[in-house]
């Protein structure tokens, strides 16, 4: 195996006069000719840890534990020789690193009479090169940075850092601010000068397509935290932490068909220790709060720094069966249906009508018993009754609501009723509880409306109060079955941005039943596809609903949205 370029153990950042690292300990490897990416948020520490690489924060900030490079630990003074001669930085903001009174070809050739030492016309000669190589036209080799454009700017810097044929580059934001254009000829423009020099590569971003277009392993930050770490293909198809999962959901260039959605600012109250994440973490226990994070063991593989051992399983579901007998016929709505739900994660089950899939909805929420088969949730075999009468457990929305309330009913009442169960909740509290639900699914929260009755409401506003009457048992999983059915497509859209918008704030994972297919595809995680009671179809949203689009538009169908 090819010795490691790069070898960074347990390194640590504290910059002077604050209280708290920057970065804490963590280790990090590169090969040559090896691309690896440090993601993470504004803040998570990735600019910090490419400038202690270079060596450039000794004055500034107390440095633990050791970087190896090419075999060799290496100690202060080090740097002042491999800095730009064996490991180059291309910094993220041109406008602050270039001169804005030098020639780009002089700015290029300085460095290369600096640490070099070649003379001011064979230095001149290697800019040219340079410049011809990043692919800036010889018109602009005498301009200003102030008459360059941004793309053109961030070549310059690309070429500077290339000027000492380093065996190490590092990119900080290489296409932050970029048009398109720019963000694919500085990528493309890497990824050639890479193959030409063999050089190792570090590149640090935000941008996630960035990193999967770039790179071969991923690190994430945050917090000066590493979180996760694993091959690319590891990393965006499986992400382990839900930090990674958030970054990978907040990124529209990924997935043009979904819907996006940034992390939560905050789920709960923060903890003065244990896991960073902890206050914005949709599957944080009390135990994670006191959590200490350990340096991961990069030769693992995929590994992640989460006190659960990564995104958790929440609801199991294994060979359930279930048969209707009507006469002398037995009827197979379920039949050896298996399929699980992760912490946070949106499953769609489609399928057409009878299908299975509300009855499949009905076994798990209790409405139905099952004839085999198992039902798990958190790990403990589920008593579906439990589950809908205490807080943090699951419930079930179903397409009709206005079978689904008494309509002479007080909308006080409805939503005291599940409220019922939690008999240590004084009337007070319950009240408080009604307003703040109201609140959440955008219904007026004040006296009169509590005092309205039920038939008085529109057919949008009875299933945002379906809604609302399963946020009061604050759900760890919400069951919604075909919601959008009943409404006309204005009301049916608000619903389920509403509910999408909920399910990301508070951290609930939900099934969503559904037979529209485009519906499934902006909201899905994970897809399960049910034809006459079997599963036909199970996996990755994206994957399986493309699939099932594909097919769709190879064959007659009435309903172009429709899964048939």
């Amino acid at each position: 195996m090819q010795p490691p370029l790069l070898t960074i153990d347990a390194l640590s950042i504290r910059y002077h006069k604050q209280p708290v690292n920057a970065v804490h300990p963590f280790n990090l490897q590169v090969i040559a000719g090896e691309t690896i990416g440090i993601v993470g948020e504004s803040g998570s520490g990735k600019s910090s840890i490419a400038h202690a690489i270079m060596g450039l924060l000794f004055d500034k900030a107390t440095i633990e534990g050791t970087i190896t490079f090419d075999g060799k630990t290496l100690m202060q003074p080090d740097w002042q020789t491999l800095r730009w001669r064996q490991i180059a930085l291309v910094f993220q903001n041109a406008s602050n690193v270039l001169n804005p009174m030098m020639k780009l070809s002089d700015q290029v050739a300085e460095p290369i009479t600096t640490h070099l030492g070649l003379s001011k016309g064979r230095a001149r000669q290697r800019a040219f090169q340079l410049l011809q190589d990043v692919g800036l036209d010889s018109t602009w080799w005498q301009a200003y940075p102030s008459q360059i454009s941004g793309g053109m700017r961030q070549k310059v810097l690309i070429a500077m850092a290339l000027a000492c044929q380093p065996k190490l580059l590092i990119v900080d934001e290489p296409t932050m601010s970029l048009d398109p254009a720019a963000k694919h000829q500085v990528v493309a423009l890497i990824q050639s000068l890479q193959e030409k020099y063999h050089f190792g590569l570090i590149v640090i971003s935000h941008e996630m397509k960035i990193i999967q277009h770039m790179c071969s392993k991923v690190y994430v930050f945050y917090k000066g935290h590493h979180l996760e770490y694993g091959t690319l293909n590891d990393v965006l198809e499986k992400p382990r932490h839900p930090y990674t999962k958030g970054l990978i959901g907040a990124s529209w260039e990924l997935d043009a068909h979904r819907d996006i959605w940034g992390i939560p600012t905050s789920i709960r109250a923060s903890a003065a220790s244990g896991c960073p994440f902890y206050e914005r973490c949709f599957q944080a226990k009390p135990a994670c709060a006191q959590y200490d994070i350990k340096p991961l063991t990069i030769q693992q593989g995929h590994s992640v720094a989460c006190q659960r051992g990564g995104i958790a399983t929440l609801l199991n579901v294994q060979a359930l069966q279930k048969n209707f007998h009507i006469r002398h016929h037995t009827i197979n709505a379920v039949s050896n249906v298996s399929f699980e739900v992760k912490e946070g994660e949106v499953l769609a089950i489609i399928g057409t009508s009878g299908s299975g899939k509300s009855t499949l909805a009905h076994l798990i929420a209790g409405y139905e018993t099952k004839d085999a088969g198992s039902i798990t949730f958190e790990n403990s075999p589920a008593s579906p009754e439990d589950l809908m009468r205490r807080q943090g457990g699951l419930q079930l929305v179903t397409q009709d609501p206005a079978a689904a309330l008494n309509s002479c009913w007080r909308i006080r009442d409805v939503l005291n009723e599940p409220l019922k169960w939690s008999l240590k909740m004084c009337e007070k509290k319950r009240h408080r509880l009604m307003r703040h639900v109201l609140h959440d699914v955008q219904l007026p929260s004040s006296e009169s409306f509590l005092e309205k009755q039920v038939h008085a409401l529109s057919g949008g506003e009875k299933q945002r109060l379906v809604l609302a009457r399963a946020l009061t048992m604050s759900p760890k999983l919400l069951i919604a079955d075909e919601i959008t059915a009943m409404l006309d497509p204005s009301n049916a859209a608000n619903i389920v941005k509403l509910l999408k918008a909920m399910q990301n704030s508070h951290g609930f994972s939900m099934i969503f039943i559904t037979h529209d297919l485009y519906l499934a595809r902006k909201i899905a995680d994970t897809a399960l596809v049910l034809e006459h009671g079997k599963v036909v179809d199970y996996g990755p949203g994206p994957d399986v609903l493309t699939t099932r689009q594909d097919m769709l538009h190879h064959r007659p169908s009435n309903t172009l949205s429709s899964i048939s």
